[in-house]
């Protein structure tokens, strides 16, 4: 069970978090860290992540003398994880734990069921200081209660927690508040009609903790929503959002952060003519009204629609499994940049042939960077497997698997991810007995474009450099290509310049420059550029080396190419120079200089020139 309002960072925190980047992404997840002991049989992680990824804590349920809840926590991203500490103190029945997390990783709330001595109550544990040390555990429910849910604020100054409590002819949904001003947790109190007999119970609170919305399905298998707007204090009457003759399960929902939108989604079908198929509605007024179910997709689902939203929940992205073509069980995706009103079509996370079970999701805060971790089930192993899209799942990488065990994983998968998307999973695996083991993984794409690009023109050639990408997509760049628009020519290299050749003189050129890692290919940056041929010098027909007293001589109106010269003397008593005739005047050393403009195709032409006169 993922945390639900905490996963809605607040403004102050989402400036830390990473833009989305391009797709293709990949996914690389290190060898797992086993949190639990080898020597007990533990079960059913949860797991929560801090916005920047840092701060992970996981709980579980561990069989043995006493059966209990433990908790470990880890402060450097998931690498290691503290010793697992003992949230509760009885040897009774204890399952289903959870956990929800602030924002900053630093409050945390854990709850489980615990049977003791005869009916199944609520309990919680509770930490303000990441994990270092955590309340004694304490009932906040009735007796004879069902699973629990818990939300909390992006602060976690504000936790709530809703579960069912099983009566003789009714099962009405009772919840629970505590805030760091009151320190204490109300006393348990119905959220639904008391001869209510509900069943699949969820809940989800906004970022500021003031909307909490808890669903749940009654014994005539409708969906029923019902929102406090004043943090728990006080709820409006249930909604109805399903339709009669369709039974419902799995409901699931996510709330913005300022409580304006809350998305529900769900399974329903009839059994018949009408498959089961994943369902949604949204409200727009804190609960009051909710829209008119829409299917996201006429696929057969078989387990939970998970579901990971924007802080505005306008982006979503809902996973589940789904009946493929040929019989196989997918993980299944779509996605709505509308807040539900709209949803994509279906894609498959999962390769095509796989055997899926209880696909869950986990996304950064800009929805495009996702996670989808299923279990697959190949002849005679289980394998727990992941892919990831960076574009908001339109596309998926290929999958991985997460482990290599001779044993299996599996089941109760859960993952969380940080505020750029990085995806931290738990997991029950079996080696000897059961494990719990966990691991975050290292989101890569393709790098950034180029900095600083150039392109000098030459002759049918351009010489082209740049700087690195401000980012290598978390892989090191490999290659980088500039190639030239038109005609396609290009020049690769692993270092900052290269020349690209067979280009054709005065033409413009548009140079685009890119960068490779192990990924892929990153966007372009550009230049212009437009060669030429080099200009060659021009020639002149000299004056002669030597000129008698009195006497005259022509001097070139051209050069050899054709440019107008202009001839000047520094000597004039010695010679004089007039239309293009120098005459020497007195014995010396006459002193010209000729200029021509450059013409096409020719450099400019200066020269000087001494005439010896006589």
């Amino acid at each position: 069970m993922k945390r639900l309002g905490s996963l809605l960072a607040t403004a102050a925190l989402l400036s830390t978090a990473a833009v989305a980047s391009a797709a293709p992404l990949e996914g690389f997840w290190p060898t797992p860290v086993t949190l639990s002991s080898n020597s007990l049989f533990s079960y059913a992680p949860d797991i929560t992540v801090s916005a920047d990824g840092q701060r992970q804590a996981a709980v579980w349920t561990t069989v043995g003398t006493p059966n209990r809840t433990q908790a470990a926590t880890s402060s450097d991203g998931g690498a290691t994880w503290s010793t697992p500490a003992d949230l509760s103190a009885t040897n009774a029945v204890i399952g289903n734990a959870s956990i929800v997390g602030s924002a900053d990783g630093q409050r945390l709330t854990a709850v489980w069921i615990q049977q003791d001595p005869i009916q199944a109550r609520v309990f919680m544990s509770q930490s303000s200081n990441g994990g270092a040390t955590w309340s004694s555990a304490a009932a906040i429910s009735n007796f004879g209660t069902t699973i629990p849910y818990a939300a909390a604020s992006s602060d976690g100054t504000t936790v709530v927690v809703v579960w069912t409590e099983q009566g003789i002819a009714e099962a009405p949904v009772y919840y629970s508040r505590w805030t760091t001003q009151s320190d204490a947790w109300t006393s348990p109190a119905l959220v639904s009609p008391a001869d209510e007999y509900a069943g699949q119970v969820a809940v989800t609170a906004s970022g500021n903790g003031q909307v909490m919305t808890a669903l749940w399905r009654d014994e005539n298998n409708l969906l029923h929503a019902a929102t406090s707007t004043d943090a728990g204090l006080n709820w409006l009457a249930p909604r109805s959002l399903s339709s009669a003759g369709l039974e419902v399960q799995w409901p699931r929902a996510r709330t913005s952060t300022d409580g304006s939108r809350i998305v529900a989604t769900w399974v329903e079908g009839d059994g018949g003519a009408n498959p089961n198929r994943v369902t949604s509605s949204f409200s727009l007024n804190q609960g009051q009204t909710w829209s008119t179910p829409q299917a996201i997709g006429p696929w057969w689902a078989n387990w939970a629609p998970e579901v990971t939203a924007s802080p505005d929940a306008m982006k979503l992205t809902v996973a589940w499994p789904a009946l493929d073509a040929q019989g196989n069980v997918a993980a299944r995706t779509a996605s709505s940049s509308d807040g539900g009103a709209s949803w994509s079509q279906p894609v498959d996370a999962s390769p095509s042939g796989s055997n899926v079970s209880e696909p869950q999701i986990a996304g950064s805060t800009d929805g495009e960077r996702l996670t989808v971790i299923w279990y697959e089930t190949p002849p005679t192993q289980t394998f727990l497997r992941a892919a990831v899209s960076g574009d908001a799942g339109k596309t998926w990488s290929a999958s991985q698997t997460l482990t290599s065990s001779t044993g299996f994983d599996g089941p109760s998968v859960q993952v969380d991810a940080a505020a750029d998307g990085t995806p931290s999973a738990a997991w029950q695996q079996f080696p000897a007995q059961s494990v719990i083991r966990t691991a975050t993984a290292e989101l890569a794409s393709p790098p950034g474009a180029p900095t600083s690009v150039t392109a000098t023109p030459g002759d049918g050639r351009a010489t082209v450099a740049w700087s690195p990408p401000t980012s290598d997509g978390g892989r090191a760049v490999s290659s980088y290509t500039a190639a030239a628009t038109p005609g396609g020519a290009s020049c690769t290299t692993a270092g900052s310049s290269c020349e690209i050749t067979g280009l054709t003189n005065a033409t413009d050129y548009q140079i685009s420059v890119t960068a490779t890692n192990a990924i892929g290919t990153g966007p372009a940056a550009t230049a212009s550029v437009r060669p030429f041929a080099p200009l060659a010098a021009q020639s002149l027909k000299k004056p002669p080396a030597k000129l008698k007293k009195g006497k005259k001589a022509k001097l070139a109106k051209k050069t050899t190419q054709g440019a107008k010269v202009t001839w000047k003397t520094s000597t004039k008593k010695v010679c004089t120079v007039k239309k293009y005739k120098v005459t020497a005047k007195k014995k010396g050393k006459c002193k010209l200089s000729a200029k021509a403009p450059a013409i096409t195709g020719y450099t400019a032409f200066s020269k000087k020139y001494t005439i010896k006169v006589k």
